[in-house]
């Protein structure tokens, strides 16, 4: 599943919660603060499975916030996102479909969202469906 490589000032407990919840093995740039990472595997979100693989191509993070822009196949791409809360990390993943939308590669850098909340926002008429992270393997339909 997946590991981490941690940069010298990255949360490694948002990062490994990210790198869990993708099952890919996440690296950082500290020169850039870029997350990185890459996989070939089935993704199981609710009833869903994705025989695809997974490329990490932005990447955002915040104090308040990591969020990652996923190459997955075709038009479906994804944003991730794990944010602290006070018992364990939220993870959110949102798939995304790129005919309703610009490019996911290096959105996150482009568009800078202040918030999890402002990327949704700008995101919204691309995104198909939303999932949250309820313990290690069991994911919910966000509302």
């Amino acid at each position: 599943q997946g590991g981490v490589v941690v940069g010298f000032h990255v949360n490694s407990v948002m990062m490994y919660a990210l790198s869990d919840a993708l099952g890919i093995t996440l690296s950082v740039d500290p020169k850039t603060d870029s997350m990185t990472g890459e996989v070939e595997r089935d993704i199981h979100i609710g009833n869903t499975v994705f025989e695809t693989g997974l490329k990490v191509v932005s990447s955002h993070l915040t104090t308040h916030a990591y969020m990652l822009g996923l190459r997955v196949t075709g038009n479906l791409a994804m944003l991730a996102i794990v944010t602290p809360a006070k018992a364990h990390d939220c993870v959110a993943i949102h798939l995304l479909n790129l005919a309703k939308m610009e490019t996911i590669d290096g959105w996150l850098e482009k568009n800078r969202p202040m918030s999890p909340e402002d990327a949704v926002r700008i995101l919204r008429p691309a995104i198909v469906r939303s999932f949250h992270k309820i313990d290690k393997t069991r994911w919910a339909v966000a509302a």
